[in-house]
């Protein structure tokens, strides 16, 4: 209650001071603790896909962070891709890479294995070896408006390395968009 009140304070700061005068100090409205920044960077690097209502507005919040604010959607249209694919066909390039189904197991649905796409690429990139996905989601002329799906063709493989490198870059980028970058690092090491 606490919380919201100084929310609520910061949202409307011209409400009658009078009122105030005799409250006691209240803690900074919108200020994390340490332990609610490490339970946010818990819950962010788990399998986020799963969680269906908070996977593309913090897949849109990232895009976000990655640019300058500019760019303009058609939300209606977009949907999240997993680049490693949720079925790994037998003989294909994933199940060489994802031999041992843990490791698919694990990066599957985390933020480092996801990217927004229109669902027309969506559909066309299906469940394609790496390359192949790249082109699809790139084809000529026709480049996603996405920054977090560009940043795709800078891999040459998708292996759990790349995957693993890729979210801590994109939790790193969400740390200092949202002013955490001090404590995201004490989060890290603690991992």
């Amino acid at each position: 209650m606490s919380r919201y009140a100084d929310v609520l304070d910061k949202l409307e700061p011209q409400v009658d001071r009078k009122l105030r005068a005799g409250a006691k100090e209240r803690s900074t409205a919108l200020e994390l603790t340490q332990d609610e920044v490490f339970a946010l960077f818990d819950a962010l690097d788990g399998n986020v896909y799963l969680v269906t209502r908070v996977v593309k507005p913090l897949l849109l919040r990232l895009e976000q962070a990655s640019h300058d604010g500019s760019a303009n959607y058609d939300f209606p249209t977009i949907s999240v891709e997993h680049v490693c694919p949720q079925t790994l066909e037998e003989g294909s390039q994933w199940a060489e890479w994802y031999a041992d189904g843990e490791d698919h197991s694990i990066w599957l649905h985390t933020i480092g294995n996801l990217v927004l796409l229109n669902f027309r690429k969506n559909s066309a990139a299906r469940n394609y070896d790496f390359g192949k996905k790249k082109t699809k989601y790139f084809a000529a002329g026709d480049t996603s408006p996405f920054t977090l799906t560009n940043e795709v063709r800078e891999f040459g493989s998708w292996k759990p390395e790349d995957i693993e490198g890729r979210r801590k870059a994109l939790l790193k980028r969400l740390a200092k968009d949202w002013g955490l970058k001090d404590t995201f690092k004490k989060w890290w090491e603690n991992e």
